[in-house]
């Protein structure tokens, strides 16, 4: 009988060591999960939540993409700075450099330093004037929306229009002009946030579908080569099969389902059963997080 009971002792601990351990594990859906968790606490102004989150991250020991780092690292107080510092020199080389290069009170860290050695502190562009072209571009299709980017502006030495007529029309035939110049623009020629730009300006292309068709191909390659750009694609990817009559894929164009309580909902998904896989793979938002964007008027 001892031995009886000595053996399921036994069992029942390896179940409890099993079951810990499954705990323990943060696959790459779970950490997803978390990240943006973390971002919908804090539009619901939850931060107490959100520093949950934020800590569960770091205690899975994987990496933090840039987004959830910079934000997760925001709630911690500054008498609390060496818990911040040290989250950030533990995550890989190219988020400690991304970040380094945009908070100041990082850069001086030790972190900091050591990989301003190895990469490039500034990122310097083949053509700046085109660069400075299309962003000029982008402040207009953002103003056209209501989207006054006047620091983006200054620091272009950039003045907005008062009148902004046919926007999206003039930065359609611009664009092309561009592409018909220089091919598809690459991040060494414009930047990261020129090829945001130019990403923008194709989205806002409705009136040539054509040319939103034409250009998915180099959006896919673009995703392909660096996976910060595999949701633009999926933007533009559905919006054109919306604009042709078909069911999106990856649950991205909504529509005003109420326009008193200013409630959207999603247009025709197909296989909403694996939705949230593909938004994952996609880099975008878990539906829920979306929901608090869009749904919810916020």
């Amino acid at each position: 009988m001892k031995i009886l009971s000595f053996i399921l002792f036994i069992v029942f601990l390896e179940a409890c060591n099993q079951s810990i351990a499954e705990e323990v594990v943060y696959d790459d859906k779970r950490i997803w999960k978390l990240e943006w968790a973390l971002i919908n606490s804090l539009l619901l102004e939850d931060s107490i939540r959100a520093r949950l989150f934020f800590d569960t991250l770091v205690s899975s020991k994987k990496p933090i993409g840039e987004l959830f780092l910079l934000e997760g690292l925001s709630l911690y107080p500054s008498s609390d700075s060496s818990k911040s510092i040290q989250i950030l020199c533990n995550q890989p080389d190219s988020i400690v450099a991304l970040l380094c290069r945009n908070l100041d009170f990082f850069k001086n860290k030790s972190c900091c330093r050591l990989v301003i050695d190895e990469l490039i502190w500034d990122e310097r562009v083949l053509f700046p004037d085109l660069r400075k072209s299309i962003l000029e571009m982008y402040i207009l299709d953002q103003a056209y929306r209501g989207n006054i980017l006047n620091e983006l502006a200054l620091g272009l030495d950039y003045k907005i229009p008062k009148s902004l007529i046919d926007v999206d029309a003039i930065n359609q035939a611009r664009l092309k002009m561009v592409i018909k110049s220089y091919g598809f623009p690459t991040k060494s020629m414009i930047g990261s946030d020129g090829l945001h730009a130019v990403w923008l300006l194709i989205q806002h292309s409705d009136s040539d579908l054509q040319f939103q068709k034409d250009m998915l191909p180099c959006l896919y390659d673009l995703a392909n080569k660096n996976s910060n750009h595999k949701s633009n694609y999926a933007y533009l990817d559905d919006r054109v099969r919306i604009s042709s009559g078909q069911k999106q894929l990856y649950g991205t164009q909504v529509q005003l389902a109420d326009k008193v309580r200013n409630i959207f909902v999603l247009k025709p998904t197909m296989d909403s059963l694996n939705l949230e896989n593909r938004r994952m793979l996609m880099g975008l938002p878990p539906i829920e997080v979306y929901r608090t964007i869009f749904f919810s008027g916020l």
